[in-house]
């Protein structure tokens, strides 16, 4: 079965789902929420690329995927924040922590709705800049739960998963001035003279988000996010041009959601569907919420017994030094433990595809060959990983 429309999250605000039973048994198997990315950009678009039920073939027709990840979990997909894909309303937001309420409103919402699932386990799943979403929004969660406002379902939320998730920019921008200028297969993609100015721009960089996260001022972190942007993002997104990061081309998802008998079919009124709506983009830019600190919220999920596994997917943005230092730099109480653990090669079917270390709950994967969308770039990795967070009961390994 599957199930679409709106929730009201907010007066004059409409979040849109997407919901698909587990093929495998979906009174028992966990409730996988998935979060994209942007901010701004679709999640209801994952449905078909890569993760979901089926996928399209260059003439817009649709095929079973065989690796779908509702093979073996219930699929949730909604669009967020306000404006993203076929979501609408008047609340508009500038953060990710504004966003938290919604968003929980949206998962109220469903339960009761769909009152048979309240029972089941409950993971989280961000991409990109779903690494913030899926910390803050998780948080958020765990929160209510502890005090539970009356009329309210208790989440069973159990895993927070990321993949290829911006989280902590703080350790993060080495990793925008160090692949570009590094990355070996077909030599650096900038040039030398970029190359000086991204080593050059990267401590003042630092310290000025590193300023953002101590005061937490709209100011401070305006300014970390400018000057950023302008030395180190803005050379990186050229190297990005110059690669073949992004195996996916997305125009024929578009051009999918946009015909008319398909959007009739979701209960969806006649609008212009785009992967992302860049207005969003500008509004979260009016706090710095792209350098704020969403690493927090991960070690306080830990903490509260939720297990998380941070994967990233190098070919080659982006590298996977910042996101491995901000996991070992996590200050959480599992962190002995983890930072214990050696980083061991992971191996499927006898092939070793990337490299995992786990302890505390806690574990982190790098995945060999694989960009920003590894659901499409290594489709048979990306649903054995997904298989490993599953289980609530046990730490993935």
């Amino acid at each position: 079965k599957k199930y679409s429309g709106y929730i009201t999250v907010a007066p004059n605000t409409y979040y849109f789902y997407w919901f698909f039973e587990s093929r495998r048994d979906p009174v028992n198997d966990p409730v996988t929420v998935f979060i994209s990315g942007g901010p701004g950009c679709t999640t209801v678009g994952y449905t078909t690329a890569g993760l979901g039920t089926c996928h399209l073939k260059s003439d817009n027709e649709t095929v079973v995927t065989e690796l779908s990840w509702n093979n073996v979990s219930n699929l949730l997909l909604i669009d967020q924040p306000t404006g993203a894909g076929f979501s609408y309303g008047g609340t508009r937001l500038t953060s990710t922590d504004a966003g938290a309420p919604l968003f929980y409103n949206a998962l109220q919402g469903f339960l009761k709705k769909y009152p048979q699932y309240q029972k089941n386990d409950m993971r989280f799943e961000g991409q990109s800049y779903g690494g913030h979403f899926a910390p803050s929004y998780a948080n958020y969660v765990v929160q209510r739960n502890l005090n539970l406002p009356a009329g309210n379902v208790h989440i069973n939320l159990c895993t927070l998963a990321i993949s290829n998730g911006l989280t902590r920019t703080t350790y993060q921008w080495y990793d925008m001035r160090i692949s570009p200028c590094t990355y070996v297969q077909n030599g650096p993609l900038l040039s030398p003279a970029d190359c000086k100015t991204l080593r050059e721009s990267i401590a003042t960089c630092v310290t000025m988000n590193k300023k953002c996260e101590q005061t937490g001022t709209n100011a401070d972190c305006v300014a970390a996010l400018s000057y950023c942007n302008v030395h180190i993002r803005t050379p990186s997104q050229k190297a990005r041009g110059n690669s073949n990061e992004t195996i996916h081309n997305n125009g024929n998802v578009v051009e999918y959601y946009n015909r008319p008998e398909i959007q009739r079919a979701l209960g969806v009124a006649p609008m212009k569907y785009v992967s992302c709506t860049s207005s969003i983009l500008g509004d979260y830019g009016t706090t710095g919420d792209y350098v704020r600190d969403y690493a927090k919220y991960v070690a306080n999920v830990l903490n509260h017994g939720v297990k998380v596994l941070n994967g990233l997917f190098t070919f080659p943005f982006p590298s996977w030094y910042g996101v491995h230092a901000w996991t070992e730099a996590l200050d959480f109480n599992g962190q002995a433990d983890y930072r214990a653990q050696p980083l061991l090669p992971w191996h499927l079917d006898g092939v070793e595809v990337g490299q995992f270390k786990s302890g505390g709950n806690l574990t982190f994967i790098r995945v060999y060959e694989a960009g920003h969308g590894t659901f499409q770039d290594q489709p048979q990795v990306a649903f054995s990983l997904f298989n490993t967070t599953l289980n609530c009961t046990n730490p993935p390994t």
